[in-house]
C-alpha cells in the first residue's frame, strides 16, 4: 500500500532525465490522462496515442486549489526536460502537495509503445478535502489541471478545504447555505456544495 505523501528523492527525480528526453519535452502531447476517485483513493491513467512511436514520462500530484496559479506559472516556466526536472526537485520539499508515486521512487512513470503504452499512478489514503489534480507529461506544453476535485466524504472535504481560509469561513458558508448559527447545515448541504462547484449530486 502506498502512502499519498511519499516524498520522492531528488536523486531519483534527476535520474528520470532519460525518460523525459525520450518523451521529447515541448513536443505536441499525444498522451491522454484520465482520473478516477473512489473514496479516498485517486488514480490517474496515462495512455499513449495509438500509433505513437515515441514514449513519454508522466506524473500527477494533488494540491490545494489555492496553489493552482502558482503551479500553473511554475510548469509554464519548465519548458524543457531540464526545467521540469528542476521543478520536480523543488516540489519534493512542499509538504502541502500529495505526489503520486511512480517508477523506482520517482514521481514519473515511463510509457513505452508496444511494451507499456498505458500506465496508472495511484495515491491512497488521501485526506478528505477539495483538491486541484495536476497531471503532466514530458511531451506536454503545459499540465492538465482538474479542479475542484472532491476526495473522500464531501462534508469532510468541505470542512478540510475551509479550514485553511481563516476567520469564520465555515460559519459564513453554513449561513449562506441555509445553516444555523452553530454552523449546522440545513436543507441539502451536499446539493448546495455541488451547485456551488458546478456539479450535481446524482
Amino acid at each position: 500500500m502506498t502512502t499519498p505523501r511519499t516524498a520522492f528523492r531528488t536523486a531519483a527525480v534527476l535520474g528520470a532525465t532519460a525518460a523525459l528526453t525520450l518523451a521529447g519535452a515541448g513536443a505536441a502531447s499525444a498522451t491522454t490522462a484520465e482520473n478516477t476517485v473512489v473514496g479516498n483513493t485517486v488514480s490517474v491513467t496515462f495512455t499513449l496515442e495509438a500509433g505513437q512511436l515515441l514514449g513519454d514520462a508522466c506524473g500527477a500530484l494533488l494540491a490545494p486549489t489555492s496553489a493552482v496559479p502558482e503551479l500553473t506559472a511554475a510548469f509554464a516556466n519548465a519548458d524543457n526536460a531540464d526545467g521540469l526536472q528542476a521543478l520536480l526537485a523543488t516540489l519534493t520539499k512542499n509538504d502541502s502537495l500529495i505526489v503520486f508515486p511512480g517508477d523506482l521512487g520517482t514521481p514519473l512513470v515511463s510509457l513505452v509503445p508496444a511494451v507499456a503504452p498505458s500506465r496508472t499512478v495511484t495515491a491512497t489514503n488521501v485526506p478528505s478535502n477539495v483538491y486541484a489534480l495536476v497531471s503532466f507529461c514530458g511531451s506536454d506544453d503545459e499540465p492538465t489541471i482538474d479542479a475542484p476535485l472532491i476526495v473522500g466524504n464531501p462534508a469532510e472535504a468541505l470542512t478540510g478545504s475551509l479550514s485553511g481560509l481563516g476567520g469564520d469561513a465555515l460559519g459564513m458558508l453554513s449561513s449562506a447555505m441555509g445553516g444555523d448559527e452553530d454552523g449546522g447545515m440545513g436543507g441539502d448541504p451536499l446539493g448546495s456544495l455541488a451547485g456551488m462547484m458546478g456539479g450535481a449530486t446524482e
